[in-house]
């Protein structure tokens, strides 16, 4: 009989002391004081609400326990606490077999051991974790297991912090969301201001990954936030497995760590806006389709692309290039240094800017630039040599510096037709930022140095009696350059023709100043290049450019005025406007001062 007593007498003690730190409720409460009782439901349709500055703590396991009821509602204010103690503790809100839990925390949900938050076997959960708010545990922070039913249609929504503290290294199991194999309709969102990490180099995506999802169907996960594994960017952040599950990578988000697929029809969805340059290496020997929403070309054999910014603007350049060469040509031929047969320079300054179309890929910039052009009489012909300098700042962290030098030739022919030939070379710089797996911050800074090769013609027909018709055409060749380790560019030749008129006005003509407004209207067509081959990580793609984007027409306004400052000098200046149907608006600026001697 003694014998039995001693048996039974500490679970005997266990129960009573169950019993006397659990209270059980069956109507809606609020607790706004600091309790240790467990809070236990025993009706539907109740809400249990943790006010700011109260601490709901236990020393033990299911801090709050839904008990399987159906639509219970825990709401945690902001400055409030849920949290189980104890390194062996777990599962703060135990949300086992039951139906249609809501959890919106705006405070602090803890498990000194696993799960802060336990939704085994249960369906139509829905957990909102708000900006400010944490979810936390040691191991397996928010999990969606089956034990003998299907946990089905679980909803995520965080804006704050959901992590796993552990520093793992021996392989065991360590995420900060899992769902596994037998779940179904689960939804992720990880808003702008979320962050969901763990710290843990586990061989296997199951065990390791961030985040994992392996729903038997419609699983999703769209991240606007980071998504991290501390433990480096060789452990996984994302694990994919099942069947047809959706990922989404939104906005500026970021994922760092690897990327695990397994399973079948999945799809990886990417929205980070036109333009932007990414490159996500994938693993596994799952199976997905890949999709831009934007319309960027998307590579696959990894999650790849990149903006063919420099590329599909080569021939716009090369328009405003040759159209330059142009202008600079009737401001010395409507100056007194042309008939007095003097060298001749000037320098100008313009600036350039073109709106994005996201329709048809054409990307917005900003481009400065400053050159100086000087020619010099020689034999009946002008001697001509420009030097350029220019920045062209592209949406979506893209820059190119640029200089080019251009020397040729202007003569007149016969039958009032005045031509020119140039060539030259620019050297480029190119830094574009693209978002990456790859390393601690989820982006990367990418360099590329190339030179390219132009050519420029053009004959002019002029007559006093109408506009002057002119005829041009250009060429530019860039061979083969590579974009650090992951961008690889094929040779590239674009030729344009274009037809232009232009007149000049005398708007005064005195001895010592002269002021002219001229113009000029331009139509270009790109008859070459309209396709750029090249490969992202050693996966080969083509782009073919808009055919929009191949045709533009270009009407540029200037006013020129000379003054004679002294015997042997002239002031000259110049300001024209020029807009596009390519939504490229540009101001240009010269001053020169030319000395006789």
């Amino acid at each position: 009989m003694i014998n039995k007593f001693k048996l039974y007498l500490p679970i005997f003690l266990f129960l009573i002391s169950t019993s006397v730190f659990a209270e059980t409720f069956d109507e809606s409460k609020e607790i706004s004081t600091d309790t240790e009782e467990q809070q236990k439901f025993n009706e539907n349709n109740i809400t249990l609400t943790i006010e700011s500055g109260a601490t709901l703590s236990r020393n033990g396991s299911m801090v709050i326990h839904v008990n399987s009821k159906t639509n219970a509602t825990v709401i945690v204010e902001s400055g409030a606490t849920v949290t189980s103690l104890g390194a062996t503790s777990s599962n703060a809100i135990q949300g086992k077999t039951q139906s249609g839990l809501t959890v919106t925390n705006s405070g602090t949900i803890s498990a000194g051991s696993s799960k802060a938050i336990n939704l085994m076997d249960a369906t139509n959960s829905t957990i909102t974790n708000n900006h400010g708010a944490v979810i936390k545990s040691n191991t397996n922070t928010v999990t969606f297991t089956e034990n003998s039913g299907e946990p089905d249609n679980v909803t995520i929504t965080n804006s704050g912090e959901i992590y796993a503290e552990e520093v793992t290294t021996d392989n065991s199991s360590n995420n900060a969301i899992k769902s596994e194999t037998g779940t179904n309709n689960i939804t992720i969102t990880n808003n702008a201001n979320g962050h969901i990490y763990n710290n843990n180099n586990a061989s296997t995506a199951l065990n390791g990954s961030t985040v994992f999802i392996g729903a038997l169907s419609k699983g999703t996960l769209t991240n606007s936030g980071k998504i991290e594994n501390k433990a480096g960017v060789d452990a996984f952040a994302l694990g994919i497995d099942g069947k047809g599950n959706i990922i989404t990578l939104k906005d500026g988000g970021r994922i760092i760590g690897k990327i695990n697929i397994k399973g079948e029809e999945h799809t990886i969805k990417v929205q980070h806006g036109a333009g932007q340059s990414y490159y996500y290496p994938t693993h596994g020997t799952g199976t997905y389709s890949l999709e831009d929403l934007d319309g960027n070309q998307i590579v696959k054999g990894s999650i790849g692309s990149v903006s063919q910014n420099s590329s599909e603007n080569i021939d716009e350049q090369l328009g405003y290039r040759s159209l330059n060469i142009r202008k600079t040509l009737n401001r010395y031929k409507i100056s007194d240094s042309f008939n007095q047969g003097v060298t001749w320079a000037d320098t100008y300054a313009s600036y350039s800017k073109r709106e994005e179309n996201i329709g048809r890929l054409a990307m917005g910039y900003g481009m400065s630039s400053a050159a100086i052009n000087i020619i010099r009489p020689l034999n009946n012909k002008n001697i001509i040599l420009n030097y350029e300098t220019s920045k062209q700042d592209f949406n979506k962290n893209h820059e190119v510096k640029k200089d080019s030098v251009l020397a040729g030739t202007s003569f007149k022919g016969k039958n009032n037709i005045n031509s020119f030939i140039l060539a030259g070379v620019s050297r480029h710089n190119s830094k574009r930022n693209i978002l990456t797996n790859t390393t601690a911050s989820g982006d990367l800074d990418l360099r590329d140095n190339y030179s390219s090769y132009e050519f420029h013609f053009g004959s002019k027909f002029e007559n006093d009696l109408i506009p002057a018709l002119g005829i041009n055409a250009s060429h530019s060749y860039t061979p083969k350059h590579s974009e650090s380790q992951f961008y690889n560019w094929d040779k590239k030749h674009v030729t344009n023709v274009s037809l232009d008129l232009s007149d000049n006005y005398n708007l005064i003509n005195k001895e010592n100043s002269k002021l002219i407004l001229s113009w000029i209207l331009d139509g270009r067509k790109m008859f070459l290049g309209k396709s750029q081959t090249y490969s992202v990580n050693g996966s080969e793609a083509k782009f073919f450019q808009n055919d929009n984007l191949t045709e533009e027409a270009t009407l540029s306004l200037g006013i020129n005025y000379e003054k004679k400052l002294l015997n042997t000098g002239k002031l000259l200046i110049s300001f024209d406007g020029q807009k596009s149907s390519q939504d490229v608006n540009s101001i240009n600026a010269n001053i020169s001062y030319v000395i006789q001697m």
